[in-house]
């Protein structure tokens, strides 16, 4: 302690500094690592599918910053389901993060592509 009560400078605070920054920049770059986030949101989208009964084949590519397209994208029933298949060749939907967190997904939405899609549902249910 200083004079009045202020921590004095020492040897080894910088370190300590240094170590946080690069914590916090390897947080920052796992959150915003692409393949990662593209990763999980496959798995996402797997996991709710499995919970509607239905088996999801696709590709994800993209910014997760501005754009992401599906490719390939096809459903399948597995049990007691609307849907009978979802077949789509490319959906791309462009729009913006940080509008996106400030607005909501109506506004954040630029432009959304669906090409060559056939959607079947099951008239029984």
């Amino acid at each position: 302690m200083g004079e009045y009560g202020q921590t004095s400078f020492r040897h080894g605070n910088w370190r300590r500094r240094a170590l946080i920054a690069l914590g916090i920049l390897g947080g920052l770059f796992l959150i915003f690592h692409r393949p990662l986030l593209l990763g999980l949101g496959h798995r996402i989208a797997l996991h709710y599918a499995a919970k509607e009964n239905l088996k999801l084949e696709f590709q994800v590519e993209g910014s997760v910053f501005t754009n992401f397209i599906i490719k390939n994208f096809h459903a399948v029933a597995t049990g007691p389901s609307d849907v009978e298949s979802i077949d789509v060749d490319l959906a791309r939907i462009d729009y913006g993060l940080f509008t996106l967190l400030r607005h909501g997904i109506s506004t954040a939405i630029k432009n959304a592509d669906v090409h060559s899609a056939r959607v079947v549902m099951n008239p029984e249910r």
